[in-house]
């Protein structure tokens, strides 16, 4: 997914495109996917927050992931999908298999 953000500084306005999370995921620690998140409910950007689970998702294995979660794979698309509203147990239940992924993945 490309997005793009229009912002004002210096007052002229610049469009800037970000490339898909995913592809900055993959380079991310554990620490600094939590901190990114954390960053995003912050500053209630929840779209920000969607699409860094979501970039999460794309490069992990998607099964694995609803297998641990103990929910079907359609749940995870439609947590982060834009109609999605995840409820606090989602997102709970994915950052721990998060948390338990990454921290297994650094151990190896």
């Amino acid at each position: 997914m490309v997005k793009k953000k229009i912002f004002k500084k210096q007052g002229s306005l610049k469009k800037i495109t970000f490339d898909n999370p995913a592809h900055y995921i993959k380079k991310m620690t554990l620490d600094d996917l939590t901190g990114a998140l954390v960053y995003a409910l912050r500053h209630s950007d929840i779209e920000s927050f969607k699409d860094i689970l979501s970039g999460y998702i794309q490069v992990h294995n998607k099964a694995d992931i609803a297998r641990k979660m103990h929910v079907p794979r359609s749940t995870l698309y439609w947590m982060v999908s834009s109609e999605g509203n995840p409820t606090l147990d989602m997102i709970s239940r994915l950052i721990s298999v998060i948390s338990k992924n990454e921290l297994a993945r650094k151990a190896a």
